[in-house]
């Protein structure tokens, strides 16, 4: 640092002391009717101070007193303002995380389902004849109605009633047994 830069920085300091010991209590007074957090209120304190220090007050001013009210209501406001985007930010991420949660929870549901149906459908394979089996698979897995049904199978549509009763019944009975269900 050069000899000039030195002696600007020391004189800056110096006024900056001299301010906070004149208007030290009157800044404080200010910011704490403002602001009623204690521990904003001490940054909003401190960073005003260190700002004075980092850039030198103009030598112009008549009213140190109003000047410095100004400035410090500035610096609340901008606090407040700093605050509330903050807060605009975590709610942000709040939501985020929420929303990501439940999108977890949907694929857990997805996947918890599709185990249950391989089960059925393990269950459908090794416990029902070929005609019920084929009855159920095409009615609950492809979706087919009875007419389909019986157009794929080619037998009359009383038939797949009875073929999805009786396999039914056995499917209930075979995973009631296992503990699958109640």
């Amino acid at each position: 640092m050069h000899q000039d830069q030195k002696k600007t920085v020391n004189n800056n300091a110096a006024r900056v002391v001299s301010i906070f010991e004149e208007y030290g209590d009157f800044l404080q007074k200010v910011v704490g009717f403002e602001v009623k957090d204690e521990h904003l209120a001490r940054d909003i304190m401190q960073d005003f101070f260190v700002k004075l220090m980092d850039r030198p007050l103009p030598d112009d001013i008549r009213d140190m007193k109003s000047y410095l009210f100004r400035a410090i209501q500035n610096d609340i406001k901008n606090a407040r303002r700093r605050l509330a985007r903050y807060r605009e930010h975590l709610e942000g991420y709040k939501e985020y995380r929420t929303i990501r949660q439940q999108r977890t929870e949907h694929a857990d549901r997805k996947i918890t389902q599709a185990e249950d149906i391989e089960k059925l459908l393990e269950a459908v394979n090794l416990q029902l004849p070929q005609r019920e089996r084929q009855a159920i698979v095409l009615k609950y897995v492809h979706g087919y109605d009875s007419k389909q049904i019986s157009a794929e199978m080619g037998i009359k549509p009383r038939s797949i009633a009875r073929y999805m009763s009786v396999g039914l019944k056995k499917l209930r009975d075979y995973l009631a047994a296992r503990g699958d269900i109640e």
